[in-house]
């Protein structure tokens, strides 16, 4: 099974995007016609009328890193919205590594797939300096 990293539609008719971040987090458009649900745990989308939505749910397996990190996303309780990979700070990156990765300084768990994306931002963002 793909794993869902961005859980989008598009509506031709309102011209607007509706993203679902999480489970059972069911958006409509502002028109009503498209429907977006389930966040990175499932995808659900639908319409009122045919041919006026568009898919735009991105898997991790279909697409390169670059393109991945512009949409991975996580909570920010600070800021109070959600953050893209990319605009994650480094020293937030390194706290979500430190509070996650499996050893003597681990809080909780992550799912393995969602925690090698924080590592493997970790390892694009050192060749970059290069």
């Amino acid at each position: 099974m793909k794993t869902l990293i961005y859980n989008s539609v598009y509506c031709s008719l309102c011209g607007e995007t509706i993203q679902s971040y999480h489970r059972h987090d069911y958006k409509n458009c502002s028109c009503g016609n498209a429907m977006v649900d389930g966040g990175l745990d499932y995808s659900r989308w639908g319409w009122d009328k045919p041919n006026t939505v568009f898919n735009h749910c991105l898997y991790l397996e279909d697409h390169p890193f670059s393109i991945i990190r512009q949409y991975y996303y996580r909570w920010n309780n600070y800021d109070q919205k959600y953050i893209t990979l990319m605009d994650i700070d480094d020293e937030w990156l390194c706290a979500i590594l430190e509070y996650y990765i499996p050893g003597p300084t681990q809080k909780a768990k992550m799912r393995d797939v969602y925690l090698l994306l924080f590592l493997e931002e970790k390892l694009y963002r050192s060749e970059q300096e290069d």
